[in-house]
C-alpha cells in the first residue's frame, strides 16, 4: 500500500498536520501524490468532501488518525533505505576512481545526512530545563565580564560589540550590491575565525580556491603583523606581479605550524542544502561561509534569490 495515500487519508480523517511536521514530512517528500499533499498544506481544514471534489480519482483509504504515526515511520524508513541504497550505488561506481578513505568518508557523510534528515525532530522544554539554560547564560555572562566574546570574533569591532561575535546556530546574511565588498567581509570574518583557532568551511561558488586563498593570506598577513608593509597584497598573490616569493613561502610555512585546525575551501558546483549538509558532516567546521546566497537552490530547482 502506498504510504502517501495512507498519510493523506489519515489527515482527511482527523489526523493533525502538526504530526507530520514533528516527523519533518512535507509535500516535498511526496512523489506520486505531491499535488494532493500541497493542497492539504494550503488548506489544512479541508474536508473529505471538498478534497474529493478537487481530486475525484484519489483512492481514499480507511485509515484512522491514530494510525498516522505508524504509517509515517514506514514512509520515512522506505525513503531512508532508498537514500542509502543510492549512496551505496554511487560508492560502488567510484571504486575505480576513489580511494578507500574517500569512499568511507562519502558513505559516512551520506549516512549522517540520512540520520539528520529522517530522525524525529527534537524538542526542548525551556521551562523544566531551566538549569541548563541558566548554566549557558552564566557562561555567557562570565565571558563578557572577563572581556571575552561569547561567539567567534569577526574582527569587526562594531559587529562584535553588537552581536557578541558569530554565535552557534545563527544564520547571518551579508547584503549588498555587486562589487561592494561582501566577499571581502566574509574573508575577513573567516580569517578572524582561523586566528582564534576555529575550523572553517568556505564554500565559494564563484571564485576558485586559489583566489579565496589569496584573499585569506592578504587578510591573515595584515592581522598577524598589524602593519600594511608586512602584508601580501591580494593583486600580487593573484597575478604574481610584485610578489616577494621567498617571504611568502616562509609565511605559508609559519601559518601551517600555527593554525592546524583547517580552512577547507570548496569551489565546485555545490548549490543545494543536501550537499551543504554533507560537507558539514564531513569536515565538522566551527563556522561555515557560503559565497554566495544568490546561487543557492535550497535543494530544488528554484533559486533562492528568485
Amino acid at each position: 500500500m502506498n504510504e502517501e495515500v495512507l498519510i493523506i487519508s489519515a489527515l482527511l480523517r482527523g489526523a493533525r498536520m502538526a504530526e507530520l511536521m514533528k516527523h519533518k514530512i512535507s509535500s516535498k517528500d511526496f512523489s506520486a501524490y505531491r499535488e494532493e499533499m500541497q493542497h492539504l498544506e494550503r488548506h489544512p481544514t479541508a474536508t473529505r468532501a471538498t478534497f474529493k471534489a478537487k481530486f475525484p480519482d484519489f483512492p481514499l483509504k480507511k485509515v484512522g488518525a491514530d494510525e498516522l504515526d505508524d504509517v509515517v515511520k514506514e514512509f520515512k524508513d522506505r525513503k531512508a533505505k532508498y537514500a542509502l541504497s543510492r549512496s551505496i550505488d554511487k560508492a560502488i561506481e567510484g571504486l575505480d576512481s576513489m580511494s578507500a578513505v574517500e569512499i568511507a568518508e562519502f558513505l559516512q557523510a551520506q549516512s549522517d545526512l540520512v540520520l539528520k534528515t529522517h530522525a524525529v525532530a527534537a524538542a526542548r522544554d525551556i521551562i523544566s530545563d531551566w538549569g541548563s539554560i541558566y548554566q549557558q547564560a552564566k557562561e555567557r555572562e562570565a565571558a563578557v565580564r572577563s572581556g571575552k566574546l561569547v561567539g567567534i570574533p569577526t574582527s569587526i569591532v562594531g559587529l562584535d560589540t553588537a552581536m557578541g561575535g558569530l554565535l552557534p546556530g545563527e544564520l547571518i546574511i551579508i547584503l549588498g550590491f555587486q562589487g561592494e565588498g561582501k566577499s571581502w567581509v566574509q574573508a575577513e570574518m573567516a580569517t578572524s575565525a582561523i586566528i582564534h583557532q576555529k575550523r572553517v568551511l568556505y564554500v565559494s561558488l564563484e571564485m576558485p580556491n586559489y583566489r579565496v586563498a589569496a584573499r585569506f593570506h592578504t587578510m591573515l598577513s595584515a592581522m598577524i603583523s598589524g602593519k600594511k608593509n608586512k602584508t601580501f597584497p591580494n593583486m600580487a598573490l593573484e597575478t604574481g606581479n610584485g610578489l616577494k616569493i621567498k617571504q611568502y613561502r616562509s609565511f605559508l610555512k609559519d601559518v601551517s605550524r600555527k593554525f592546524t585546525q583547517g580552512f577547507y575551501v570548496v569551489d565546485n558546483d555545490v548549490t543545494g542544502m543536501a550537499e551543504l549538509e554533507a560537507l558539514v558532516y564531513q569536515f565538522k567546521p566551527d563556522v561555515v561561509f557560503w559565497d554566495y546566497l544568490g546561487i543557492f537552490t535550497g535543494g530544488d530547482s528554484k533559486n533562492v534569490a528568485g
